[in-house]
């Protein structure tokens, strides 16, 4: 089997073939480490984050016992995936969430950046395609796919505290860097000449 359920997992392990999933149930599949990846950017662990975190400490630990090396987009898709969702994770901590309403109608819980600019309700997916769109883009263009992944990946790899006392962290400087692009984003919802909403928030 080679699909993935966050429902019915509780951790993971690693192998030389891909990611041990352990079910509650105690039953265990493998699952390949571009399955894995796939399934963190596409969304599967937004709804648990910190499942998703246990994910990629598999993956990191696979990687560092040289089992299984990320290429190069992968590595730029497990880092984004780490700065954003830890982007998340301090905005909930610091600013709560909110009952709204989605595109479905249906009630939902959602993250809140909020600054002296206004707010925003975020989520784990919206915070991918803005770092996406507003950082990884720009590098991309100005040097070029594999010199630009590389700057992204170093940058990412810079965002994250990996002090002892603030592991899981953002480090500050990522904090006001990723609070600047926030901040520009509610500047331009509040922008009357703006024609059309940007649909990633």
């Amino acid at each position: 089997m080679n699909t993935l359920n966050p429902q019915e997992q509780i951790e993971f392990n690693y192998s030389k073939d891909g990611v041990i999933v352990i079910t509650e149930s105690g039953n265990t599949q493998t699952v390949s480490y571009k399955s894995a990846i796939t399934a963190l950017d596409n969304g599967m662990y937004d709804g648990d984050l910190p499942l998703g975190f246990l994910l990629i400490g598999s993956i990191a630990d696979s990687w560092t016992s040289k089992i299984y090396t990320p290429s190069t987009e992968q590595r730029v898709i497990l880092f984004r995936w780490i700065v954003s969702s830890l982007f998340v994770q301090a905005q909930i901590a610091h600013n709560g969430t909110r009952l709204i309403e989605n595109s479905q109608g249906e009630k939902e819980l959602a993250a809140m950046y909020i600054s002296d600019k206004g707010g925003i309700t975020i989520y784990p997916a919206s915070e991918r395609m803005l770092l996406a769109t507003h950082i990884e883009s720009v590098a991309l263009q100005k040097y070029g796919k594999q010199q630009g992944s590389e700057m992204i990946i170093n940058m990412y790899f810079e965002f994250i505290d990996r002090s002892t006392e603030n592991g899981g962290k953002l480090t500050e400087k990522a904090l006001k860097e990723l609070a600047f692009l926030h901040d520009e984003l509610i500047d331009a919802f509040n922008t009357p000449e703006s024609n059309s909403t940007p649909v990633i928030h």
